[in-house]
Parts: C-alpha cells; structure tokens; sequence
C-alpha cells in the first residue's frame, strides 16, 4: 500500500483519525495514540513481500524490524562508548544497511533487503548518532527512539525531522483545545496536499506530462523539461503537505519541506526553499562538519577550495542518496557546480557593491535561477538519457502501474519451422518475446518450453549447435526459479544468436530476429495498455519513441531485395507508419488500440503458420 497515493491508505487514515478525535475531546490525545496508530500502519502498509532469495520472499515489515534493531544496538554502543574512533566508524556502519539496499542487487541479483523510506529513516537514524557521538546527547530512550524512527507520516515521504526536537513534542498530553488547535492547523496542509497530489500533479501528468514525454528533438526536451519539473514539485509537496497535515493531527509539528521554490533569486536561496528538510541535512551534517574539519586541519590552502570542495562532497552524496544511477550522480554534480560558481560570484560582488543593482537585474537573476533549476530537473528525470528499454524492463513498467494478468497475453505454439528464412528468424525473435511474458509471470514450465522452441528454430537456421549449451542453461536457471540470472542469460543469447548471424554475413536474419522480438512484445505491452486504460503511462506501449526510431532504422537496413518483398515490407512500413503516428500525437487511447492491432497484423503475416493453425481463431 503506497502512503498519499492509494483510497485504501486514507481510509485506514480516517479509521486511525476517529477514536483519535474522541480521546483528543477529552484531552487524553497523548503519545500512546502515536505509538498505536504507528504499529498499526507499520503491519497494514509493509506486507508487500519482497524477495529474500531465490525461493523465500517476506514482507517488507522483515527488513524494517531488522533496520530498526541494527540501528538501535549501534546506537547503544555510540552511547557506551564502544565504537572505536567515534562517529568515523559508527556513521559508515549506520549507513550500511542503506547500502545493502541499493547495491545488494549487484551481488546477489535474486536477492532485495530494504523498505520504502529506508533513506528517510537512515538520516534519522544519522541525526541521532551524530548527537550522540558530538556529546550533545548523553542518552536516548529506546521507545523515543523507535517512535523517532518509524513515526508513519513521514517515514516513506519525508520530511526529515531532528530528534532534539521531536522527543519533547510526542510525550505531551494535549488537552482538548490544544488537540483541536493542532487539528486545525493540520487541516490548511492536508487540502493543499489533495490539490497537489490529485488535482494539480494528476492533470499536469495526464494530459500534459504524457505528451511531452513522446515528444522527440530538443524542442520536446524543453518542453518536457519544463512540464516535469512543474510535476515533480506539485507531486512531492503534494506528499509532503500530507505528512505535515497529519503530522500535526498527532501533535508533531514536521518541518514544511517546501517554501515558494519558484520564487528563488539564486541557487542558494532555491536550496534554502526546496526539499528543505533534506538540504538543511546536508547543509548541517555534511557541508558544514566538512568546512570545519577542512579549516581546522588545513586540508586547503584556502577556504574558498574548502567551501567548493564541500559542495561537491554534500551534493554529491545527495545524488548518490537518490538512487545510483549515472544520472543522480550527474545532478549531484551539476548542483555542486551551480552552487560553487555562485559562491564565487557572491565574493566578486562583495568587491563590487554597485554591479547588478535594480529591478532589471533582481529579474534576470530569478529567471536565470528557473532555467538553471529546471535543467537540473531535466538531469534527475533520467530522460536525457532515455533509450530503448531492455524488454523485461517494459514489462516491468507495466507492472507497476496496473496488475497485469501475464498469461493472458500467451499466444499459442508456433507451427514446425519452415524453409522460409526471414520468417523463421523473425518468429525465433517473437519466442524471446513470449519468453519474456514467461519470466514475467512465472512460470517455468511455459517458459522451458518456449527455449526448447528456440532451439528447433535456431537449429532450423544452422545455429542449433552454437546455442545449445546456452539455451539449456537458461532453462536450468528457470528450474531453480532464479529469474534474474535467468533475464541475464536469456538477454545474452539473443544477443549471441544476432552475432552469429552477422559472423555469417546474414545480417538480415540477425534484424529480423531483433524486429520480431519487438513486434510481439510491443505486440503484447500496447494490448496491455488497451485493456488497461487506467494506465497512465501510456508511452509503455511502444517504450519510447527513441525504441520506435531505433526499431524502424533497423528495418530500413534489412537489404533493398528483402525489405520490399512480401510480407517484411508490412513490417518496414507499419514501423515507419506507427513511430510518424506516436511522435506527432503522443500517447493517446485510440493510438494504443491502433498500434495494437497492426502489430498483431505483421506478426500473424511473418508467422509460418500452417493451414490449421493459421484458421483458428485468434
């Protein structure tokens, strides 16, 4: 269940809310109404179960309980004492099952650990052992700790709360007025709330969102640069705007997170705006202590290298924070680098009192800030680098938006392959695809034997040997239901069968093999979409339009002889057809059907399909 984003989540909200309001008449709102109301959504919201390995999978609360001991007895040996060198060994082992979530996958592919708001938590996890470990905390309570913690408003979405302050306010007994002045007061947060999240960043990203998003050239970039950065803020303000509501509701005043970003003179002045509970973070936690221990050791020459070094140290962490992907460390960087330039720029001006004085100036100053804002946004989104997706990844976008029944979109067997070449390359490509829908699902059964299928068509072409081995590893791997290792195994032998080809100078069989694998899954993901049209990212149809691009230039490089002859000639033209219908209109309902349907149409013409097989109703 995902906090602010689902009815079910508000529903619970409001059940938690009433015998609150009843206990808060009588002035007996105090904290254990926190703690109840905290177990409660904790045991509903983590149940999502997430696998451990291969063969167990557990709820997310597994994990989170596990963080939350790890953390605690960390603490205790902070508070005792015991952790050799202070905080320089303590934060790196505060910060290790933060890592174990975001590079475990690197080691052990089958394998998650972590919760949502496992980044959130670590900061306050952070925010204590530094207090401790500074001395400015001789002793922490084991339940102010855990209510610190877990506190559910704001664990998955922010804001990121200090602790000092936070203990003082949740043991309070409220009487009656107090309790309905902080209803109140939560009130004005949780309707701005709604107006972000369900009525501005919904409609921004249905009908505006979506569409820049399909746009191709630089033209497209901007646009969409510019429409996404308006939907990243309604939409994470939107969230945050929902934890302070609620926050206050319990008697906790969590830091506003968002202060008219958009109205920002400078980069500073926007970091001192946007996302504040974590800029102050790092401004406080790591740019701060870094200055002072640089100066104090007289690790520069001068401060200024200090204070640029410091920025580069901060954002960069903070883009590593956000997930590592290249493009999180690239906004890391780009900010450290806005950040420094105005530092210096700052220092020249103090030489220059009297440059840039007036209106003019303070305007430009403010919309060269939007435009360096919003490139950095662009930086975040990862669109800069969007490309054609790897197929499970598209079915997997599917599958986070609406819960796709895989074996729905099975098709049934492929006849015995014929002597038709082209066409028995471009079906071998659609088996890759239906395995894909496999994994997806599943279900090994299915998906072994579609390999073995592989492999009589692959042996029908002349490469049965060369893909043996291969093959049945991947149906091995699906025995043991290792279904990352087996994604990894089935994406190298398709590449294995391309080169092959090409090292037998049969290129147009090694494009046919990549075409059909599109067209069935494109096939299978804009049937989805049809079916599906809460979907709202309807790109996932066709995965972007630089896939379409990427799929209509192979088709063009297929030899004039067979690019012109029937049927391949359906499938050059439909490419071309479909990626000039979805970069001009974008990713409409009716565009979704059509795409469905003429795919439909090219693979059931380039399928050899025997006489039986080919009446039977599809």
């Amino acid at each position: 269940m995902t906090p602010y984003a689902e009815l079910t989540y508000f529903i619970l909200i409001g059940v938690i809310l009433a015998p609150l309001m009843l206990a808060g008449q009588r002035g007996k709102a105090d904290g254990r109404w926190i703690i109840g109301a905290t177990v409660v959504m904790l045991v509903v919201q983590y149940q999502n179960r997430i696998p451990i390995n291969g063969h167990n999978h557990w709820p997310e609360l597994v994990p989170l309980i596990v963080f939350g001991a790890y953390e605690w007895g960390l603490l205790r040996l902070a508070m005792a004492k015991r952790v050799p060198g202070g905080s320089l060994l303590a934060v790196p082992l505060a910060l290790f099952p933060l890592m174990v979530a975001k590079w475990l996958h690197f080691v052990a592919p089958d394998s998650q650990f972590g919760f949502a708001g496992i980044s959130y938590v670590t900061f306050r996890a952070l925010d204590v052992l530094w207090a401790v470990t500074d001395g400015a905390l001789k002793q922490v309570a084991f339940l102010d700790y855990g209510v610190f913690l877990f506190f559910f408003p704001t664990i998955s979405a922010g804001p990121i709360d200090r602790f000092r302050r936070f203990k003082t306010e949740w043991r309070q007994a409220r009487t009656a007025q107090k309790f309905w002045e902080d209803f109140d007061a939560g009130l004005p947060a949780f309707f701005r709330g709604l107006l972000y999240k369900f009525v501005c960043a919904t409609i921004i990203e249905r009908y505006w969102l979506e569409s820049t998003r399909a746009a191709p050239g630089v033209t497209g970039a901007i646009e969409y640069a510019y429409v996404y950065s308006l939907y990243l803020f309604f939409d994470f303000a939107g969230y945050s705007a929902f934890a302070v509501g609620v926050s206050r509701w319990f008697g906790i005043q969590s830091p506003e997170n968002f202060n008219l970003p958009w109205a920002a003179q400078n980069i500073r002045d926007f970091w001192n705006r946007w996302h504040m509970s974590l800029s102050f973070w790092f401004r406080d936690h790591v740019y701060t202590r870094f200055l002072l221990t640089a100066v104090k050791r007289k690790w520069f020459k001068k401060r200024e290298t200090a204070s640029t070094t410091g920025y580069f140290v901060s954002f960069g962490l903070m883009g590593l924070w956000h997930g590592t992907t290249a493009y999180y460390l690239l906004y890391g960087l780009y900010q450290a680098i806005l950040m420094s330039v105005f530092d210096a720029f700052t220092r020249w001006r103090k030489k220059h009192p009297q440059r840039f004085l007036g209106r003019f100036w303070k305007v430009a100053a403010h919309v060269l800030t939007v435009h360096a804002v919003v490139f950095g946004l662009w930086l975040f989104s990862g669109q800069a680098w969007q490309g054609p997706v790897p197929p499970p990844d598209l079915l997997e976008q599917a599958g986070r938006q609406a819960k796709i029944n895989w074996r729905s979109y099975y098709r049934d067997p492929l006849p015995p392959p014929t002597a038709d070449r082209p066409r028995v390359a471009f079906s071998l490509g659609g088996l890759f695809a239906d395995s894909y829908l496999a994994m997806a699902a599943g279900d090994s059964q299915p998906f072994k034997s579609l390999q073995q299928d592989i492999l009589k068509y692959g042996t029908a072409l002349g490469i049965g040997d060369q893909i043996s081995d291969p093959v049945h590893l991947a149906i091995k791997l699906a025995d043991t239901d290792s279904w990352e290792s087996t994604r990894r195994q089935l994406a190298e032998n398709q590449t294995l069968i391309v080169k092959l080809f090409s090292d037998q100078h049969e290129k147009d069989l090694g494009l046919l093999v990549d075409l059909g694998l599109w067209s069935r899954l494109l096939q299978a993901t804009s049937a989805m979409v049809a079916e599906y049209p809460a979907i709202k990212n309807k790109m996932v149809a066709v995965g972007s339009i630089s896939l379409l691009k990427d799929l209509t230039d192979k088709a063009s490089e297929l030899s004039p002889a067979l690019r012109t002859a029937d049927p391949t000639v359906l499938v050059h033209d439909t490419l071309i057809y479909l990626y000039a219908q979805w970069s001009d209109k974008g990713p409409m309902q009716a565009l979704v059907e059509t795409t469905r349907d003429k795919l439909k149409f090219i693979n059931e013409q380039m399928i050899p399909l025997q006489p039986a097989a080919a009446a039977k109703p599809k």
